[in-house]
């Protein structure tokens, strides 16, 4: 399947629907037809709180956040959304750090439940927690951005070790066989090469591959 492929398949299933290129577009229904319900019935049903329901959505998902946050994730400008969250701004609880303030909807967080898990994670590429944020320096070292976020928004694939990234990762298939290809930020000492590669047969068994080995670079 070509680049794209899935996204085009639903969109003609009527399943998603493009995003309308210019800003002055405030509506816009696939074939004018959405759900089999006419564009005219569609527009009636309208309540006003849709960006409500969809800045509350954000926090949920990917809060704490801030506002700059919500504005790279979604590409709205600050007009767009703003009386939204002014609406929704009492039901959120928030904090400060650095002069920013960070959003989530009230009660959501444990703050108890906070601490890291032991484990390693390989994300795989363009992870949620890697699009979703303005503010890229709690996640990585500054120095290893241009490593993650690539050229023409490519967003590679990473490994996540004790909540740390320690570098990018990629694969490539041979008939049953599956190898990983490590870029290690710094040294990875064998205990934690030993754990990722017990990741790496995690995944490759996923894949339904029988892992090669996991080379590093």
């Amino acid at each position: 399947m070509t680049w794209g492929g899935v996204l085009i398949e639903s969109s003609l299933l009527g399943q998603i629907y493009a995003v309308p290129e210019r800003p002055s577009t405030k509506f816009y229904a696939h074939r004018k037809w959405v759900d089999g319900i006419s564009t005219e019935e569609w527009l009636a049903d309208l309540d006003g709180y849709e960006l409500d329901r969809f800045l509350h959505r954000y926090l949920t998902c990917y809060g704490p956040a801030t506002l700059a946050d919500f504005k790279h994730w979604s590409g709205l400008p600050n007009y767009a959304f703003i009386n939204a969250f002014r609406r929704i701004e009492d039901c959120l609880d928030r904090f400060d750090v650095d002069g920013k303030v960070y959003y989530y909807p009230e009660g959501h967080m444990d703050f108890a439940k906070c601490d890291v898990m032991p484990q390693v994670k390989l994300l795989g590429k363009f992870d949620p927690l890697f699009v979703s944020f303005a503010d890229k320096g709690w996640l990585a070292d500054t120095r290893y951005e241009k490593e993650i976020w690539r050229a023409a928004g490519q967003i590679e694939a990473v490994v996540l070790v004790d909540g740390e990234i320690r570098g990018t990762w990629r694969y490539a298939i041979k008939g049953e066989t599956i190898r990983f290809t490590c870029y290690a930020f710094g040294r990875i000492s064998v205990k934690d090469r030993k754990r990722i590669a017990a990741e790496a047969e995690r995944l490759a068994l996923f894949l339904g591959k029988q892992l090669q080995e996991v080379v590093y670079v």
